[in-house]
Parts: structure tokens; C-alpha cells; sequence
């Protein structure tokens, strides 16, 4: 499940360092955690995220919550919409609606790499991104098995 890490690189830039806690809590028949919870500090804006994943949760979920001090944005991935709190109204603007089916972004995907191959366009996803994430994942993983301790991330 690093695609949630993928778009938090995108919006808000490299991660410098990672806190996690990672481990199996149901009992599902896989080889790998079925929960993680990261904190991710990003690189030399000192901002901080949460990130909470799972295997376990039955109902398809795929959000993000953004807060700042003018308000915040909820995206919600699957509704396709954008969100915006307004603190001056204490309330919730549609910012963004985006009407898709659930396979269109897998559509998307597979014509862009077609695109790549036939045009010998560059990829949006470049090998240096997947690799970051790579190092996302293990510095998560090192962090876990020494209790949360934080870990720097050489991107």
C-alpha cells in the first residue's frame, strides 16, 4: 500500500525522516503487516504528516485530510472531490468534484504507459520515485522494529 505514500511525496516533496509502528492485528492470511501507522516529517518545511494503513477495514476508504491555518482541504479519493473548511463559516465548501468510475484511474495508467512506449515518452513515475518510496518503506520498517524510534530517510 505505498500509493499513499507516492501522493504525499507528490503534494508536499521529499520525506526527510519516518516514525512507524507496523504489525499484524487481525488474522488474514498474509506474509506481510496488515497495519502501519507512520508519521512522516518532509524535508526542510517542517511539516508533518499521519498516515494510517491498513488490510483489515472492510469498507473502501481513500482519504486525505490537509490543515492549515486559513482552513482545510479534504480529498476524498474514491467520491472524487475536494473539499474545503471555511473557519470564517465554520463550514464545508466543495472545492473540486471530479466525476469517475473506479477503473478510470487504472485506464489512465495503462494508456500513459502505452503512451511511454510507443511515443518513448519519459513517465510521469519516474524509477527515482519508486526507489524513495523504497527508502520511505524501509526507514517505516527500521523505525517500527525499534519501537517508533524515529528514522532519516536518504532519498
Amino acid at each position: 500500500m505505498s500509493h499513499e505514500i507516492d501522493y504525499l511525496r507528490w503534494v508536499f516533496g521529499a520525506v526527510e525522516w519516518v516514525s512507524a509502528w507496523c504489525g499484524k492485528l487481525s488474522e488474514l492470511c498474509i506474509d506481510v503487516e496488515d497495519s502501519a501507522q507512520l508519521t512522516l516529517g518532509f524535508s526542510g518545511t517542517g511539516m508533518v504528516a499521519t498516515l494510517g494503513m491498513d488490510f483489515i477495514r472492510r469498507d473502501s476508504t481513500r482519504t486525505c485530510t490537509v490543515m492549515g491555518s486559513k482552513g482545510s482541504l479534504r480529498w476524498d479519493g474514491l467520491a472524487g472531490t475536494i473539499d474545503w473548511y471555511d473557519p470564517a463559516i465554520s463550514h464545508w465548501k466543495k472545492a473540486y468534484n471530479i466525476r469517475q468510475g473506479r477503473d478510470d484511474s487504472y485506464r489512465t495508467q495503462w494508456q500513459h504507459f502505452l503512451d511511454c512506449v510507443d511515443r518513448k515518452q519519459m513517465p510521469a513515475v519516474s524509477a527515482q520515485d519508486g526507489l524513495a518510496v523504497l527508502k520511505i518503506i524501509d526507514a517505516a520498517k527500521r523505525s517500527a522494529a525499534k519501537r517508533g524510534t524515529r528514522q532519516n530517510v536518504a532519498e
